[in-house]
């Protein structure tokens, strides 16, 4: 199998990983990446192979499905860290009280 990235994305993979049937990875040269497989890959098995880029090389729209708010996003994040900030400080205070009252 060999996979044929475009000019833009020419030796700029983060990483290559792949999975299914035996095989050994091939690279054939900057633009593309090979692989042997070592015996037959049954229908069942399959070969998957992924490739990460990093975030903005290519000039693509986002999805309408992935998220695009970044405050929504951060107002999420907030909103955990003051949950667990409210956890972690009534913990205390009960833990704080219990023993105190054991000490009496």
């Amino acid at each position: 199998m060999t996979v044929r990235l475009p000019s833009e994305l020419r030796g700029k993979s983060r990483w290559i990983k792949s999975y299914g049937g035996a095989h050994i990875r091939a690279d054939t040269g900057p633009d593309t990446i090979g692989f042997d497989s070592l015996g037959p890959i049954s229908r069942e098995t399959g070969l998957e192979i992924y490739v990460a880029f990093q975030h903005g090389i290519l000039k693509i729209k986002r999805p309408d499905w992935q998220p695009h708010n970044y405050f929504l996003q951060w107002l999420n994040t907030a909103l955990i860290v003051i949950l667990v900030l409210t956890a972690i400080g009534r913990a205390v205070y009960y833990f704080t009280r219990t023993n105190r009252s054991k000490g009496r």
